[in-house]
């Protein structure tokens, strides 16, 4: 027989997600496996005690031989947990979002038990859902985790910049507004971090978005350190300033129209034409246009412009 062909993949709806994650909840650690292996070495040394012979005094040995292999065997599927939750982050890092999704989804019931892991497979699932373009689905599982986390801990910050970005790429304006005047001190409290990096990118999003494009270019002067720490995803911030510097010359005939083109020779620089469109698709207003198409090949072939 043929090996059996993979099903194409389709991305869960809003109450399938809704529903993954109310089932699969993070809950306590069974009492059983925490104190069962105690209770059973009581119960076997008052057994020993009672009978005073030597094959009773036998048992309390056999239950801590058992004891080690129970949670030698805890700790291997832990680890066996662990790496497959790096082997989601991978894939995700490599872009591959649908077979990041996959896993991840498999993978949540599994770590009920395991607080750090559960949040992560969350986190991972709604990152996903947002790459590939799942906002609906993606503001549940963010909404899932700002409700659970603390006010104080260290991720609920980051999570709450990528519901913003997920609520305007989903043309949420008015919601995304709300989020971003919450988050407003997060620039200055997360300078020079991740953090603030995607901040000032939600920001210029949401100025792109609004079609305040004046306000936008005001961003340019400090947007590529603002931006450095996103490494190659700087692109995207990149991509929609030189946007927006079009946008402002078209309209207004304000600024340098050379501007938006070396911008968009920095975007392209880090990550290709395409990529950009597919992640922004209003940024096909200035793809197709000769002199972008020109300063991309440039950019992608440096010394043969120089």
């Amino acid at each position: 027989m043929g090996k059996q062909r993979r099903k194409p993949f389709k991305p869960p709806t809003v109450q399938q997600v809704r529903n993954h994650l109310q089932r699969n909840q993070p809950r306590d650690p069974s009492k059983w496996a925490l104190w069962g292996p105690l209770l059973l070495m009581v119960i076997a040394f008052v057994i020993a005690a009672m009978w005073n012979t030597a094959a009773a005094w036998a048992l309390p040995w056999l239950v801590v031989i058992g004891t080690v292999v129970f949670m030698s065997m805890r700790v291997r599927r832990f680890r066996q947990l662990d790496e497959q939750v790096h082997r989601v982050q991978e894939l995700g890092l490599r872009r591959n979002a649908s077979q990041s999704l996959r896993l991840a989804w498999r993978l949540l019931p599994q770590v009920n038990e395991l607080p750090m892991l559960h949040g992560r497979i969350v986190a991972f699932i709604a990152h996903n859902l947002d790459m590939l373009k799942c906002y609906d689905q993606a503001l549940v599982a963010y909404d899932y985790l700002i409700k659970r986390l603390p006010h104080d801990h260290p991720g609920a910050v980051p999570i709450k910049i990528h519901r913003t970005m997920a609520l305007l790429a989903n043309d949420q304006l008015a919601d995304a507004d709300d989020a971003l005047r919450n988050l407003r001190n997060v620039a200055d409290m997360f300078a020079h971090s991740v953090v603030g990096a995607a901040y000032h990118m939600a920001k210029l999003l949401q100025l792109v978005r609004t079609n305040h494009f004046e306000d936008a270019v005001s961003m340019a002067d400090n947007l590529v350190e603002q931006l450095r720490p996103l490494g190659v995803d700087a692109a995207y911030g990149h991509a929609l300033m030189a946007l927006s510097c079009q946008k402002l010359y078209d309209l207004k005939q304000q600024g340098d129209v050379g501007e938006g083109l070396r911008w968009w020779s920095r975007a392209t620089l880090l990550i290709p034409p395409g990529g950009r469109v597919e992640r922004y698709p209003e940024l096909r207003d200035i793809a197709a246009e000769p002199g972008y198409v020109d300063a991309s090949v440039r950019s992608a072939f440096p010394g043969e412009y120089a």
